[in-house]
């Protein structure tokens, strides 16, 4: 029996999942043979003294994720915290955009990544087939 074909929204995940890996065993390999509990953790303010950075912008890091997909050809936002709002031009999705897009054809993935560029912030939503008179 052959395998069912993956929902093009799984390569996606599956691309999250795979950067996560890659962070989690470069924090583990940063972290001279301590374990992550051990290891000192450092606030905003003095990641943005020690990297000349605004200590925003390390603190909106932290609400959101930015996703680099292959499917789509480029970068995202995935805002897990509503006070964040990115103003780069990356498209944001939202945790329930994603039990519609999961539905979606990659044709269909790279359109609304297009609608999702060309209107900052709007939603996924999905309706139900059009009314005949």
């Amino acid at each position: 029996m052959s395998e069912p074909a993956k929902n093009p929204f799984d390569m996606l995940l599956d691309q999250i999942r795979e950067v996560v890996r890659q962070e989690l065993k470069a924090v583990l390999q940063n972290s001279n043979g301590k374990s992550a509990a051990e290891k000192e953790w450092m606030k905003a303010k003095e990641l943005a003294e020690l990297y000349g950075l605004p200590r925003t912008w390390f603190e909106e890091r932290g609400r959101a994720g930015e996703i680099c997909s292959a499917l789509l050809e480029g970068h995202l936002w995935l805002i897990l915290d509503r006070s964040f709002g990115p103003k780069d031009g990356l498209a944001i999705y939202y945790p329930e955009d994603l039990a519609v897009l999961k539905t979606k054809s990659p044709e269909e993935l790279r359109e609304i990544h297009k609608a999702k560029l060309a209107y900052p912030g709007c939603r996924v939503i999905q309706e139900g087939p059009e009314s005949k008179l």
